[in-house]
């Protein structure tokens, strides 16, 4: 009896810290991390719809996504959202109301990963190029790097960011250091082989 009431207790302590001062149904099952913006968050369910909420829990709006199985989405600066969408090789920017401000297509298939940079720019990449945009939908510029590794780039304090190749150099990954400004700023050989 002790350990059940001791469980209890801790399992009510717990689930208090997390309470929240409201509660939403919403149509389907969230199929991705929510994206936080300055007035809530928005969210892909796989009922085929992009959902927007206040802080409150107040449904903001909601859009129908046609190819929504492979679709990320990531928080801009501004309360604007990116849309990718793996299956179709396309990436959408979305305005604050969920609108299309504009599209673009690609020739290859993109790989499950956005990299917001500073200054509004973006990240996307295939597998043998990265792109670099900015909020305006114009590609500031593209860099081929061929044979990357699927592990999802990662940013430095200094804003430049790694990418990771497939080829080892005797069993140790290696990486690419690139600027914010698509130039390679060194090849690196890690201290062993990187998983994840």
């Amino acid at each position: 009896i002790f350990l059940i009431s001791s469980f209890f207790l801790y399992s009510h302590e717990n689930l208090n810290k997390f309470n929240t001062s409201w509660s939403n149904v919403i149509s389907g099952k969230v199929i991705s991390k929510p994206s936080i913006s300055s007035f809530g968050f928005t969210l892909i369910a796989d009922s085929r719809t992009i959902m927007s909420f206040s802080n409150q829990g107040t449904l903001l709006w909601e859009k129908n996504l046609s190819d929504w199985r492979d679709a990320k989405l990531l928080s801009l600066p501004q309360d604007f959202y990116l849309l990718l969408n793996k299956s179709n090789r396309k990436i959408s920017l979305l305005n604050p109301s969920g609108l299309v401000v504009w599209e673009k297509e690609f020739e290859y298939p993109l790989l499950n990963q956005i990299l917001a940079g500073r200054d509004g720019r973006f990240f996307v990449r295939t597998l043998n190029e990265i792109y670099c945009f900015g909020i305006t939908g114009l590609c500031k510029w593209t860099i081929e790097i061929q044979k990357q590794n699927s592990l999802e780039m990662q940013e430095l304090p200094d804003g430049s960011f790694v990418v990771f190749l497939q080829e080892l150099n005797e069993g140790k990954s290696q990486g690419l250091r690139i600027s914010p400004f698509g130039e390679i700023l060194e090849e690196i050989t890690f201290a062993g082989k990187i998983l994840s």
